[in-house]
């Protein structure tokens, strides 16, 4: 019935987008900077564990990104297990879309809506782009969770409006560790 208070307490709102938010601000910045990937995984890696670990980054969003200290890590969906790789960071710091751009055609065919795994698998397939880059892609395009299907304009209007940081292969010699 409208205006009565309901029992169920209000569904927490989706930070996972945060992750990506981070991601793609570090990326910005070493290629602005000329900071290599390395460098950059290494100012996170609280304690030079040699990987980063859900507090790392959950810290990191709060620096880079903003937000206050009862952000947990289950509010970014980290496992509190986890433990990203240097080659797995810089997986999520690709932000060619010109990939994507380039098969947009042939990730979607004549289909308007896809499944996320038709949209991973494909753009793997055609642009050589791996899930974990794709997902972090997809986070960027839909901050308030992805949807039962990724949408052909969602992408283009993405495309059209986000600026893509180009690879900076060249960066990473610039300034070493």
């Amino acid at each position: 019935v409208c205006g009565e208070a309901s029992d169920a307490p209000a569904a927490k709102p989706s930070k996972r987008h945060l992750l990506s938010i981070l991601y793609y601000k570090i990326a910005e910045a070493s290629k602005k900077l000329g900071l290599s990937r390395q460098r950059a995984f290494q100012g996170l890696d609280r304690g030079d564990k040699g990987f980063l670990i859900a507090e790392d980054l959950r810290a990191a969003v709060l620096q880079v990104v903003g937000g206050d200290e009862t952000l947990t890590i289950q509010d970014l969906g980290l496992p509190p297990a986890t433990r990203l790789t240097l080659q797995d960071f810089e997986k999520r710091l690709n932000f060619d879309f010109g990939q994507l751009r380039k098969c947009i055609n042939e990730v979607f065919g004549e289909e308007a809506v896809i499944a996320e795994s038709d949209f991973t698998s494909r753009l793997s397939h055609f642009a050589g782009v791996d899930k974990a880059t794709s997902q972090t892609w997809l986070q960027l395009m839909y901050p308030e969770g992805v949807p039962k299907g990724i949408g052909r304009g969602a992408c283009e209007m993405f495309l059209a409006t986000t600026p893509a940081c180009a690879p900076f292969e060249g960066a990473q010699q610039v300034r070493g560790p």
